[in-house]
C-alpha cells in the first residue's frame, strides 16, 4: 500500500451480461466481480474457477516472495525467520552476549556465568545495613505467623542443602570495599498455591541512589515466542508438556562474584540467635539478568544436543520451550516416549532437570519419567 503508483487505474472494461469488470493497472490486468459456484447435480460436485499464475519469471518470482512475506508478518515470530536475540540488538545486548559467550563455562555438571556488569570492576555501595532491617521486619512476621515462619525457614534450607546458596566462613567475611553487596529478602505465595512460599532475593532495593540491577545487563530476549511454542504444540495428536524444574538456579556463579549476592540469614533458622553472612551460589530470581542467562544455557545445551541426539530433541529444545516449560505433540504414544527421555538425556548433561509431565495419553502418562 506503500506504492500508491502501483494502484493508479489506466483502462476499466466491464461486461454488460454481468456483474464482471476489469481494472488495467502498472502490473498488469485485474478482474473483479462475484465468483459464480456451478454444482453438478450428478456426481454431487462443487467446480468453482481459480486463477493460476502466469509461467514463473524472475520479476513474478519477486512479487511472490514478498506477498508471502507479508502475508506471513502477522504469524512470524521473528523479523527473517531468525531466533529470539539475533536481531536488532542494541549495545548492551551484543555486550551481554560477548560476556556470556565469552566467559560461560561448564563445572561440576552446570553451566557457570559470572554477573553481566555493565562497567569492568565495578564497585557498589555498603549496604549491609538494609539488609539487616529488613531481615529484622521479616523477623517480627514470622513471629506473628508460625506457618510463615515454619515455611520461609524449609525454604532458605533447601537452597542451602542443594547447594544453590552457602554460608560464608569468617575468613571470607572481609572482601575489598565495593566488591560486595547484600539482597534483602521476603516471602511471597502464590495465590494459587497457598501452602507453597518462594523467598524472593530484591535485586531492585537502592542504596545511595543505586541497585544491583541498575549495574547488570538485563541482556537480550532469547525467550521462545509464546504464540510460536502454541501453535506447534497442537500440530500432532499426542500432546505432553514438562518443566526444568528450577532452570534459574542450575546456571551457577564463580565464586569470585557470589559476595555481590549475599544476604543475612539465622542460622538454622533459629531467630534467637545472630544474624549471619551468607550468600547465592546461582543465578537470582529478581535479577535483571537471569532469564537471559538461563535461555542462553538452554539455548546452548540444544546445540550441543545436535551431533548426539536425533533431530527432533535438537528442534525441541530449540522452539518448543517456553521460559522453563516444554510444550510438544507427536504423531504416536512411542515416538513420544522416545523423544521425552532424549530431552531428559539431553537436558541431564548441562544439569538441568527435565520432569513434572502430564500429557494427553494414558499409554504416555503411565510411562512418562517423573
Amino acid at each position: 500500500m506503500n506504492c500508491s503508483s502501483a494502484h493508479q487505474p489506466f483502462e476499466v472494461r466491464s461486461d454488460k451480461n454481468s456483474d464482471l469488470f476489469a481494472v488495467r493497472y502498472r502490473h498488469g490486468w485485474t478482474i473483479n466481480g462475484p465468483v459464480h459456484v456451478k454444482h453438478n447435480e450428478e456426481n454431487d460436485t462443487v467446480v468453482c474457477n481459480r486463477i493460476v499464475l502466469r509461467p514463473v519469471t524472475k520479476a513474478n518470482e519477486c512479487m511472490s516472495e514478498a506477498v508471502l512475506k507479508m502475508f506471513e508478518q502477522d504469524f512470524s515470530e521473528n523479523d527473517q525467520g531468525k531466533c529470539p536475540g539475533e536481531l536488532g540488538l542494541s549495545v548492551e545486548d551484543k555486550r551481554f552476549m560477548e560476556i556470556v559467550k565469552g566467559q560461560h563455562c561448564f563445572t561440576n555438571g552446570h553451566f557457570q556465568v559470572p554477573p553481566p556488569f555493565k562497567k569492568l570492576n565495578q564497585t557498589m555501595p555498603y549496604n549491609r545495613e538494609i539488609a539487616v532491617t529488613r531481615a529484622l521486619g521479616q523477623e517480627k512476621k514470622m513471629l506473628r505467623d508460625e506457618s510463615y515462619y515454619r515455611d520461609y525457614v524449609s525454604f532458605i534450607d533447601s537452597l542451602l542443602q542443594k547447594g544453590y546458596a552457602r554460608k560464608i566462613p569468617p575468613a571470607e567475611h572481609d572482601v575489598r570495599p565495593g566488591r560486595v553487596w547484600y539482597l534483602p529478602h521476603h516471602g511471597i505465595y502464590h495465590p494459587k498455591k497457598p501452602n507453597k512460599i518462594r523467598v524472593v532475593f530484591d535485586c531492585s532495593t537502592r542504596c545511595k541512589g543505586v541497585c544491583l540491577n541498575d549495574v547488570l545487563l538485563q541482556g537480550p530476549d532469547l525467550t521462545n515466542s509464546l504464540l510460536g511454542v502454541l501453535l506447534r504444540f497442537r500440530t500432532d495428536r499426542i500432546a505432553f508438556m514438562g518443566n526444568i524444574d528450577a532452570m534459574f538456579h542450575q546456571v551457577r556463579l564463580p565464586q569470585e562474584h557470589q559476595d555481590f549476592f549475599r544476604f543475612v540469614w539465622w542460622p538454622n533458622g533459629n531467630l534467637d540467635s545472630v544474624l549471619e553472612e551468607y550468600c547465592m551460589t546461582v543465578q537470582v530470581f529478581g535479577s535483571v539478568s537471569s532469564p537471559s542467562i538461563a535461555n542462553f544455557a538452554l539455548k546452548d545445551t540444544a546445540d550441543k544436543s545436535e551431533n548426539k541426539y536425533d533431530e527432533s530433541v535438537t528442534e525441541t529444545l530449540r522452539r518448543n520451550v517456553y521460559v522453563d516449560d516444554c510444550l510438544k505433540s507427536v504423531d504416536t504414544e512411542d515416538n513420544a516416549i522416545i523423544l521425552i527421555k532424549g530431552l531428559q538425556s539431553a537436558c541431564l548433561e548441562d544439569g538441568f532437570r527435565l520432569a513434572k509431565f502430564v500429557g494427553n495419553s494414558k499409554k504416555g502418562c503411565a510411562i512418562y519419567p517423573s
